[in-house]
């Protein structure tokens, strides 16, 4: 859109498009993309991610997968095209002395049972954001995955029939702490007496899947398949077990495969340098260890404790026995005093 009466125009475009491009500029993440143009990483992520593929290999996965797509935008100081970005919400944009951000990976993917398509997006973030942030985000990325599927070949027509079904997956690896957060849609109907609306309830919350993981330094303790499957690949204390994780799940060790986890792991070091991660993980084995000896110094009170109930429960049956052998002796001799009375009056 032209806008000849604005003399600021420049300045604001500038701005808003490094406030787009913002949160995905740090080259930090370029190695995460390029292990997740990977068909196996992909499908290990999905696997341990997705309930549709979490029974199913790798290979099996990757055999589902009909196409992957990303997105990238190269304008040099072309500042209407980059106004344009800015003004279609496209994050894929680059700013004068800003450099080049490119979206994380997508792909068309096929249910495991079905003929059913699913349009899966995968995103690695190093920095963690507010939670209004992260939401806000997340729903951004949901609404332009849905969008870019008009007019798309499987995708949705002009009459707003084929829309596939969205999953979004966010990983946060270098997150303080560890969690799985899971957002579906949610439809109700009020009344609900009629099919016709049943079906758009089930139709409604059928097609968003979000899954956000954070993984912290504790991860490898978490009881969590997610954490721990993605905590493995993204945050390994050494970047040999990464690619030996998944290596073991199914992932065949290419020249591309070992060449992004370094990569990724170069960045992920300079991010969190190595002291500080043996600082937290040193911290982690010192409270492991401290939680290990206080279940063990009570894990031996309580042996003590039950050994004296014990002795306890066996001084009172010796007790019981002495006094039931004494109320049975002066019985005895109290029979024999009886007797020896009636032997006397006869």
């Amino acid at each position: 859109m032209k806008d000849s009466g604005n003399k600021n125009r420049p300045e604001t475009v500038r701005t808003n498009a490094r406030q787009v491009a913002a949160t995905d500029r740090p080259a930090s993440d370029s190695g995460a993309k390029a292990m997740l143009h990977d068909k196996q990483i992909f499908s290990l992520v999905l696997k341990r991610t997705s309930n549709e593929y979490a029974g199913f290999s790798v290979r099996q996965i990757s055999s589902r997968i009909q196409e992957m797509f990303r997105i990238s935008l190269n304008v040099e100081n072309d500042l209407e095209a980059l106004n344009e970005k800015v003004e279609t919400m496209d994050p894929s944009v680059t700013a004068a002395g800003e450099g080049t951000t490119i979206n994380d990976q997508a792909c068309l993917i096929q249910d495991m049972e079905s003929e059913q398509l699913y349009v899966v997006v995968m995103e690695v973030n190093n920095r963690l954001g507010s939670a209004d942030v992260m939401g806000n985000r997340d729903l951004y990325y949901v609404s332009r995955t849905i969008c870019s599927q008009r007019n798309r070949i499987n995708g949705m027509n002009t009459a707003y029939e084929g829309l596939k079904p969205v999953k979004v997956v966010w990983i946060y690896p270098s997150a303080g702490f560890s969690d799985v957060v899971k957002c579906r849609l949610q439809a109700e109907a009020e009344i609900g007496q009629y099919p016709k609306v049943k079906q758009l309830c089930d139709h409604l919350g059928f097609m968003v899947d979000n899954t956000l993981v954070f993984i912290g330094p504790e991860w490898d303790n978490a009881d969590n398949e997610t954490i721990n499957g993605l905590g493995q690949i993204f945050r390994n204390k050494d970047r040999q077990m990464a690619l030996a994780y998944m290596e073991k799940e199914g992932v065949v060790m290419s020249a591309e495969v070992v060449k992004a986890t370094n990569e990724y792991y170069n960045d992920f070091q300079m991010l969190i340098p190595p002291s500080v991660m043996e600082r937290a993980m040193d911290d982690l084995n010192r409270r492991h260890q401290a939680e290990l000896a206080l279940k063990d110094e009570q894990h031996h009170v309580e042996l003590a404790l039950k050994d004296e109930q014990h002795q306890a429960e066996l001084i009172l049956k010796d007790e019981r026995i002495d006094q039931v052998a004494s109320e049975r002796n002066a019985a005895l001799k109290r029979i024999q005093e009886l007797e020896a009375q009636l032997a006397a009056k006869s």
